[in-house]
């Protein structure tokens, strides 16, 4: 079900090699480590939005946040942030984004008090993340 939202969404597309990381760094250290995290957000037994967390000694992620276009603007990406915030045990975690979605998430970031720390090109693939809250 998550998987199917994931090729819907588009995001996947964000991110060079987005399937071979979520199945060598998420799915299988959701069984084996306690390290990591999905949270789904349901409506009517739907996924419509997910996060992707990562938590270990050296670092608090929210490495993926997700809501389906025709939910968005409603409070579902201030739940599931906190929802991160409370899994992570961090009210400042580090999250990037890709520069072209920055627009869509500058809202959320100021709710939230989100410092941007640095910016980074990465010239092999043309593409600008931007990170907040890096410690």
């Amino acid at each position: 079900m998550l998987l199917k939202l994931i090729k819907e969404s588009g995001i996947y597309l964000l991110y060079d090699n987005f399937f071979i990381w979520y199945y060598k760094k998420v799915f299988n250290k959701l069984k084996l480590s306690k390290n990591r995290e999905i949270i789904l957000l349901l409506i009517n037994n739907k996924i419509i939005g997910f996060t992707i967390l990562k938590k270990t000694y050296s670092e608090n992620k929210i490495c993926s946040l997700y809501i389906k276009e025709n939910f968005r603007n409603k409070g579902y990406s201030t739940y599931l942030i906190n929802e991160a915030i409370k899994y992570l045990n961090d009210k400042y975690p580090i999250i990037s984004i890709d520069k072209r979605k920055i627009n869509e998430f500058k809202y959320i970031f100021k709710k939230f008090n989100f410092n941007c720390t640095s910016i980074v090109n990465y010239i092999y693939n043309n593409k600008t993340e931007i990170y907040f809250n890096e410690k």
